[in-house]
C-alpha cells in the first residue's frame, strides 16, 4: 500500500510536470504575440509603400481584424497578460532601445452635461436647467511646461494611467491623423483588454471632481480622451519642441446609463473613423 508521502510525492511530481508544460507554453506564446504584431504591420508597411500594390486589398489578418485575432490571439494575449500579472513575470522588452516609446500619452477626462451623441440604447438623460460647459481635467502627471520637467512621487498613479492610454501610431513629421483603421484598432483593442481599469479611472476622477465642486450637478457623460507628444527625430525643429499630436477620444462611461454588463464591456469605445461611440460586446 502506498503511504501517504508517496501519493504526496507523485502528486507534486505531477503538479511540477504540468507547471513546466504550462510555462513553457506561456513563454513561447507571449514571446510570439509580442513580434507578431511589429513583423505583420513592417510586413503591410514594406508591400503596400509604394502604388505597385494600391489596387491589391490590405488582408484583414494584416491590420488586426479578423477571425484569427478575435478567436486565438485576443484570449491568448488576454490569459497570459493575466498569468504574467499575476506571477510577476511581464515578458517586456521595453529596456531594449529599438522598443523606446516615440510618443508620451497623457490621459484627460472630459466631463459633459449634454447628450450630445447620446446612445439610441439608453434613456434620455436628465440635463441641467442651467447650461453647464464641458470641462477637461488634465492629468496630475501632464507636465505644465513641457520643455523642462521632471516627475518626483505619484508613480503608481502614472503607472495606471501608462496602462489605459493607447501608443499612438507612427506619424509623418509629427502629423497624426486620427481617422484612420490603425488607430482605429489601438482604440479598439484597449477598450477590450482593459474596460474595468478605464470606467474606475474616470469614475474615480469623476469622484475627486464632484468632492471639489458639490454645488454643481452631475455631469451626463464622462469620456476619456488622450493627449499624446512625439519626440522628433534628431536633429528636430528649430526651435526644439515636441510634436504636439492632440487630444483625441478614445473612452466613454455614461453614469446615468449602466450598460448591460452581461453583454457588454463597462465603457463605449470610440470609432475615429465613424467620429461615433459604440458598445464593445463581451
Amino acid at each position: 500500500m502506498p503511504t501517504v508521502t508517496s501519493v504526496c510525492r507523485i502528486l507534486a511530481r505531477i503538479a511540477l510536470t504540468f507547471f513546466v508544460v504550462w510555462q513553457v507554453v506561456f513563454l513561447l506564446t507571449l514571446n510570439f504575440l509580442n513580434v507578431e504584431k511589429p513583423l505583420r504591420e513592417a510586413f503591410k508597411d514594406w508591400y503596400w509603400k509604394d502604388d505597385l500594390h494600391k489596387d491589391v486589398a490590405v488582408p484583414e489578418y494584416l491590420i488586426g481584424e479578423g477571425p484569427i485575432h478575435k478567436d486565438y490571439y485576443e484570449p491568448a494575449a488576454k490569459y497570459t497578460k493575466r498569468w504574467s500579472q499575476l506571477t510577476g513575470q511581464p515578458e517586456s522588452w521595453g529596456l531594449f532601445a529599438p522598443t523606446i516609446m516615440r510618443v508620451v500619452p497623457f490621459p484627460a477626462v472630459e466631463l459633459r452635461w449634454d447628450n450630445q451623441d447620446w446612445p439610441d440604447w439608453a434613456e434620455p438623460p436628465a440635463l441641467p436647467t442651467e447650461r453647464q460647459a464641458a470641462i477637461v481635467m488634465l492629468s496630475d502627471n501632464e507636465p505644465i511646461d513641457r520643455h523642462c520637467y521632471a516627475k518626483f512621487g505619484m508613480f503608481r498613479i502614472r503607472k495606471y494611467e501608462s496602462e489605459i492610454t493607447t501608443p499612438y501610431p507612427h506619424t509623418v513629421d509629427g502629423v497624426f491623423n486620427p481617422a484612420t483603421p490603425d488607430w482605429k484598432e489601438k482604440i479598439s483593442k484597449k477598450v477590450r483588454e482593459d474596460p474595468e481599469a478605464i470606467r474606475n479611472y474616470l469614475r474615480w476622477r469623476l469622484e475627486v471632481w464632484q468632492r471639489a465642486n458639490p454645488q454643481l450637478p452631475a455631469p451626463t457623460q464622462v469620456v476619456l480622451l488622450v493627449r499624446g507628444f512625439e519626440v522628433p527625430e534628431p536633429p528636430g525643429p528649430q526651435p526644439w519642441d515636441w510634436y504636439d499630436l492632440g487630444e483625441h477620444h478614445m473612452a466613454r462611461w455614461l453614469p446615468a446609463a449602466p450598460i448591460d454588463a452581461q453583454k457588454y464591456q463597462a465603457v463605449e469605445r470610440f470609432d475615429p473613423v465613424s467620429a461615433r461611440f459604440e458598445r464593445v460586446e463581451k
